[in-house]
């Protein structure tokens, strides 16, 4: 009788033993990493573009401080530099993310390539390395062929005193020869940034429309009249007021001066002297003042 009942106890034991066992096996975490963990490794590249000081002025540079490039022959965002070319001036291609830097107030971009890559623009100027620049700070590349320079964040491309200005239409691939050239040694010529600042992108001011800025410390009007940018300090000589074009001319409505919006010259209204006029420069899609 013992002995059964002994027998009996040994085997719920060891039952209630394998079934605890077995609970708290099911009961741990599992070992390795999770989904989550796996996730948490996964970042996203950033393509990062901002000013540094160099022996040419504020220039733009890319996040391992790279000189950057803007080519001639590029015309509203279309690209033109492609094979051989490519080679010796390698774009800056899109990884993920584009991000400004401190110092670059203007709009960047992705454009698309003949090629399928995707090329950073800054104010739809397509940007650009120079294979022979090594380190941080080399400006190799300026003036070559008279086509590539730096490019000012503020004032625009760093274009030499003598620079001519090449013929190729926008968008034109270079031939070979052109290609080839452009691994010349860098003019020695004195490079000098043209004077100014960036006011805004032609995209952003169609025909007709007008864009307030500021200049030296004054209220500035841009317009679009016919295709023609005119900039002007936004104030009537008579008393000051603000303008605004409408109409095909530009208006003051405290008292009805009514100005030219290409001359700046007064069509009537008490106003008696013509606008304070503003010089521009347009380049690569962009409007700067002078």
């Amino acid at each position: 009788m013992n002995a059964g009942f002994n027998g009996a106890a040994l085997v719920c034991v060891l039952l209630l033993t394998a079934f605890a066992a077995g609970c708290i096996g099911a009961a741990s975490p599992p070992t390795g990493p999770g989904p989550v963990a796996s996730k948490a490794t996964v970042a996203r590249s950033v393509t990062k573009v901002l000013a540094q000081d160099s022996s040419l002025g504020k220039i733009l540079v890319d996040e391992k401080g790279m000189t950057l490039y803007m080519f001639d022959r590029d015309n509203n965002g279309i690209v033109s530099c492609y094979g051989q070319c490519a080679e010796k001036w390698p774009p800056l291609i899109v990884k993920g993310d584009i991000m400004r830097g401190e110092g670059v107030p203007g709009r960047l971009l992705s454009i698309e390539r003949s090629d399928g890559l995707r090329q950073v623009a800054y104010n739809d100027i397509p940007l650009y390395y120079y294979a022979e620049d090594k380190a941080p700070g080399d400006v190799k590349g300026q003036g070559v062929n008279n086509l590539w320079y730096v490019f000012n964040p503020l004032t625009g491309p760093v274009y030499p005193s003598s620079k001519t200005t090449g013929s190729t239409q926008a968008g034109a691939q270079p031939s070979t020869t052109q290609a080839a050239a452009s691994t010349a040694a860098p003019t020695t010529t004195a490079a000098a940034a043209v004077p100014g600042q960036f006011v805004a992108n032609t995209a952003d001011v169609p025909d007709g429309s007008s864009f307030d800025f500021t200049y030296g410390g004054d209220k500035a009007i841009l317009v679009n009249f016919n295709g023609a940018y005119k900039a002007y300090v936004n104030k009537c000589p008579h008393k000051g007021c603000p303008l605004s074009l409408g109409g095909g001319t530009l208006n003051c409505p405290c008292h009805g001066s009514v100005f030219d919006p290409l001359t700046g010259g007064v069509n009537k209204g008490p106003a008696a002297s013509p606008l304070t006029q503003i010089d521009l420069v347009v380049a690569g899609g962009s409007i700067y003042a002078k």
